[in-house]
């Protein structure tokens, strides 16, 4: 009885020492935030509310007005402060750089660094701007803005500046500005190199991008988006379609890199260029490209394209790749995937709704899905990949599928023509489907060599009525399939709606 008394004494003076901890703690931050930059407890409350017009450089022993009509190059770098590039003549009554701070928080006293910027040139045409931050453990705000602004008639022309930008978690947007369309001009730029961690990166509304020789965009963990209307003609299943979406619009070659980010653009036209993705297992939402060729470097991840018009090619990935998911609606062009052999980890997931063009896989393990191949097929695995594909109503270009021990399956829309349709699996069982437009002849070899036996050949119930299965005419003759396989075979007859993809 005497020790639980003692345990309830213990706890009840133990609460009141911890509550008067945090009363001093709170008095100590409130003496703190009257008192910015005074060490207390180790720690120190910094506050600001700054607007600057930097039209000097920095330097202590020369300084320089900035002469923007001499400047080819800007180069930025900070933390987590946003960098805006615009035209804007409602913001800010000049042209040129704006420094912004209004940051505020709690930091060690130990680790502070106080805010400042250093802007001075580097040779003749390149202006160099940092600025380093507050570095606080708890912030209030962390509102912290470099702005290169140009009003509509002014002397700053940025069309001839290459941009280089680095942040570390600070957003980076490019001709974003908010007023009305009919009062904003736009920005236009020689070339734009953007870096940042986990900040996103945004397309502005008036980037004109008329002048733009290079545009990269890089974000580890961000969000690649765009906030301008853009309107172009491309090619979908097959017809000219005007597509107007939110998206990038460019007469250079494109590049964009993201480690675990996103990139969520509604359309991307470059023109007869490249687009460059690099994405080591981050995740694309893109509904349509336009390009020359869409070259991807990745590792894994979620790949969702609606459409591409242009060609689709995977084989920079060749080293790196592991277990991407792509999913595709409709490319007009080639689709290229190539894995180093040997590595059983890579299991590369493909399913394309529509290919007008070549199709051209090498693999080991994986899936393979095409619901309407119109070119070349030439699939090869040496080991075992899930193969689905069907063949377009007019397709007569080589068919060759290879897949080690694994099973084949192949459709025909309509009729099954020309001479080089090769499919070969050492053990695999084979599934050939086809309606009754088809007409071919088709042969199954072993792995001997010898004919495939009649015991491991199906065929359709009443196809074949006193007619060999092997060879098997179907029709009057028309294309041929040589088959190799020593498992099972098997000739489906089925109807055409359950082909039919459209």
């Amino acid at each position: 009885m005497p020790q639980t008394h003692i345990r309830k004494g213990f706890f009840f003076y133990f609460g009141l020492f911890i509550l008067l901890l945090i009363a001093i703690f709170m008095v100590c931050l409130v003496i703190m935030m009257f008192n910015p930059g005074k060490t207390i407890l180790w720690m120190e409350y910094f506050t600001a509310d700054s607007q600057t017009f930097v039209d000097k450089t920095t330097d202590e022993n020369n300084k320089q007005t900035i002469n923007w009509d001499n400047i080819k190059n800007v180069k930025i770098s900070c933390t987590y402060a946003q960098v805006r590039v615009q035209v804007n003549q409602y913001e800010f009554d000049n042209s040129g750089l704006y420094i912004i701070n209004r940051a505020k928080g709690f930091a060690i006293s130990s680790n502070a660094t106080p805010f400042h910027y250093d802007v001075r040139y580097e040779g003749s045409d390149t202006l160099r701007i940092e600025v380093v931050e507050e570095s606080g453990f708890i912030y209030f705000s962390k509102d912290v803005q470099i702005v290169l602004n140009s009003t509509f008639l002014s002397n700053l022309d940025m069309e001839n500046i290459n941009l280089e930008i680095q942040t570390t978690s600070g957003e980076v947007s490019i001709g974003e500005v908010n007023i009305i369309d009919d009062d904003a001009d736009n920005l236009k730029l020689a070339s734009v190199n953007v870096e940042t961690n986990d900040g996103d990166v945004v397309f502005g509304n008036h980037f004109d991008t008329s002048t733009l020789k290079s545009l990269s965009f890089t974000t580890k963990e961000g969000t690649i988006r765009s906030t301008k209307d853009i309107s172009t003609e491309l090619s979908v299943n097959g017809s000219t379609r005007t597509v107007r979406a939110k998206g990038i619009d460019t007469n250079c070659d494109v590049n964009l890199d993201t480690t675990d980010g996103r990139i969520e653009i509604d359309l991307i036209d470059v023109g007869a260029n490249d687009l460059n993705i690099l994405s080591r297992k981050g995740d694309w939402y893109i509904e349509n490209v336009k390009a020359q060729n869409v070259n991807v470097s990745c590792v894994q991840g979620r790949y969702y394209i609606d459409n591409v018009d242009g060609n689709l090619d995977f084989t920079k990935a060749e080293s790196s790749l592991l277990a991407p998911i792509i999913n595709v609606d409709y490319i007009s062009g080639n689709f290229n995937l190539s894995v180093n052999e040997g590595n059983p980890d890579v299991e590369p997931t493909i399913d394309i709704a529509r290919i007008d063009g070549d199709l051209n896989v090498l693999l080991d393990k994986g899936s393979v899905k095409v619901d309407e191949a119109n070119g070349v097929i030439s699939i090869e695995s040496s080991v075992n990949a899930g193969i689905d594909i069907t063949v377009g109503a007019n397709n007569s270009e080589i068919k060759r599928i290879i897949n080690g021990s694994g099973a084949i399956k192949v459709s025909f829309l309509k009729d099954v023509s020309g001479t080089n349709n090769t499919f070969t699996t050492d053990t695999g069982n084979i599934d050939i489907n086809f309606t009754n437009l088809a007409n071919f002849r088709s042969t199954a070899n072993n792995g001997e060599g010898t004919l495939l036996s009649d015991d491991k050949i199906s065929v359709s119930h009443g196809l074949i009525e006193g007619i060999s299965k092997n060879p098997l005419t179907v029709g009057n003759g028309g294309g041929s399939l040589l088959i190799k396989t020593d498992g099972k075979l098997s000739y489906n007859l089925v109807s055409s709606d359950s082909l039919d993809n459209d």
